[in-house]
C-alpha cells in the first residue's frame, strides 16, 4: 500500500500573481495610483454645492477601486504580457484592460447605487469612459512599473560594476605589492650576502653566526610572504636582527636603538617596510663614515595613528637634487598602494637622514 507523501498542491501560477500584488513593494504602487487616478477625476466634479461635490468624489474613488480589483484579478489569471508577439501582446492588454472597466464599472454602479442612489443619465456613455479610464489606468501603471524595473535593473549593474572595478583595484595594488617584495626579498638578501662574505677571511665563527640569524630572517619573510600586513612588533625583531647582522660586520661603528610604546606593537604594518629604510642609513649614512654612527627607530601611537621615525647620523644628502633609490623609492610605491592618500611619508636630509611614517592604526 502506497503511503500518501503529505505534499500539498503547488498554489495555481493566477493565485499566486494575484497574492503577489498585494505584497507591499506592488500594493503602495497599486495605492498611489488609485488615489491619484481618483483625484484626477474628481477635478472634473466641481460644482458650488459642498454635498454634491464630496458625493461625486466618493462615488469616483469607488469607481476606480472597483476597476482597480477586476483589472488585478483578470491581469493575474490571463497574463497577456507573457505573449511574445507585440502587437497580440497590445491587443490582449486592450482587451481584458476594457473587460476590466465594463466589470468594475457596473459594479461601482451597483454599489453607488446602494448606498446613494446613484443615478446615470446616460449608461453608454458610462460605460464607454469607464473602458477608457481602465485602459489608461493599465497602461500608466504598468508603464510605472516597467520604468521603475528598468531604473532597478540599471542601477544593480551599476553596483555590480563598481564592485567589479573595487575588486580590479584591489587585484592589481596586490599585484604590485607582490611585485615590489619580489624586488625587495633578493635586493635584501645580495646585501647581507655581501656583508657575510666579507666576515669569512677574518672572523668565521662571527660569519656562521650571522648566517643563523639570516636562516632566522629568511624563515620570517618566507612566513610573511602572503601577507601584506604583520603585527608592529614582527616587523621590529625583523629590523632588529638586519641590524644586529650588520652590527657584526660594522662593530662598534654602528650603534641603534628601537622603540616603541606597547600601545602601538600590535598595529598591523606593512611587512618588510622598515628594512630598506634602515638598510639605506647603513649603507649610506653608517658605513662610509670611517668613525660610523647611529640609527634611531621610535614607534608610537597617536590619535589612532601609526607613527615611525627613523633618524641617522649620517652625512645627509640633497633631498632636491639627490636621485631617490630602491629603498625609499618602493616604501612610497606600497605606501601609496596599501593607503592611497590615508598616509604621510616624508624625508629631512640636512644633518643626517629623518623619516617619518604616518599611517591608520589597525589591529
Amino acid at each position: 500500500m502506497q503511503r500518501d507523501s503529505g505534499c500539498t498542491k503547488s498554489i495555481n501560477p493566477g493565485v499566486q500573481r494575484f497574492l503577489s500584488y498585494f505584497s507591499w513593494p506592488s500594493l503602495k504602487t497599486i495605492l498611489a495610483a488609485i488615489i491619484i487616478a481618483g483625484m484626477i477625476c474628481s477635478v472634473f466634479e466641481l460644482a458650488f454645492n459642498p454635498g454634491n461635490w464630496l458625493n461625486q468624489i466618493i462615488n469616483n474613488y469607488i469607481q476606480v477601486l472597483c476597476v482597480a480589483f477586476f483589472i488585478i484579478l483578470l491581469f493575474s489569471f490571463f497574463n497577456p504580457f507573457s505573449i511574445k508577439n507585440i502587437w497580440l501582446r497590445l491587443l490582449a492588454v486592450i482587451f481584458w484592460a476594457s473587460l476590466s472597466g465594463v466589470m468594475g464599472g457596473f459594479l461601482a454602479w451597483c454599489i453607488n447605487n446602494i448606498i446613494m442612489n446613484f443615478y446615470i443619465s446616460h449608461p453608454l456613455r458610462y460605460m464607454f469612459l469607464v473602458v477608457i479610464f481602465s485602459n489608461l489606468f493599465v497602461l500608466s501603471i504598468f508603464a510605472y512599473r516597467a520604468l521603475s524595473l528598468r531604473l532597478q535593473e540599471t542601477a544593480e549593474r551599476l553596483a555590480e560594476k563598481e564592485i567589479n572595478e573595487q575588486k580590479l583595484i584591489q587585484l592589481t595594488a596586490k599585484a604590485e605589492l607582490t611585485a615590489l617584495r619580489a624586488k625587495i626579498n633578493p635586493h635584501f638578501l645580495f646585501n647581507t650576502l655581501n656583508a657575510i662574505a666579507s666576515l669569512i677571511p677574518d672572523d668565521p665563527s662571527r660569519a656562521e653566526e650571522v648566517v643563523q640569524k639570516l636562516a632566522w630572517l629568511f624563515q620570517y619573510t618566507l612566513n610573511t610572504s602572503d601577507k601584506a600586513l604583520v603585527p608592529l612588533r614582527q616587523e621590529l625583531d625583523f629590523v632588529r636582527s638586519y641590524l644586529e647582522i650588520e652590527k657584526t660586520r660594522l662593530g662598534e661603528r654602528l650603534f641603534f636603538n628601537i622603540q616603541a610604546s606597547d600601545a602601538v606593537l600590535d598595529t598591523r604594518f606593512p611587512c618588510m617596510l622598515l628594512q630598506p629604510l634602515v638598510e639605506n642609513s647603513v649603507k649610506y649614512g653608517i658605513a662610509p663614515k670611517t668613525a660610523g654612527g647611529r640609527i634611531d627607530l621610535d614607534c608610537r601611537l597617536h590619535n589612532g595613528r601609526c607613527q615611525v621615525r627613523i633618524e641617522d647620523s649620517g652625512s645627509g644628502f640633497d633631498s632636491v637634487s639627490a636621485e631617490e633609490g630602491f629603498g625609499i623609492s618602493s616604501v612610497r610605491e606600497r605606501l601609496h598602494c596599501l593607503y592611497k592618500n590615508d598616509h604621510s611619508f616624508s624625508l629631512s636630509a640636512d644633518n643626517g637622514v629623518s623619516i617619518y611614517i604616518d599611517i591608520p592604526s589597525s589591529i
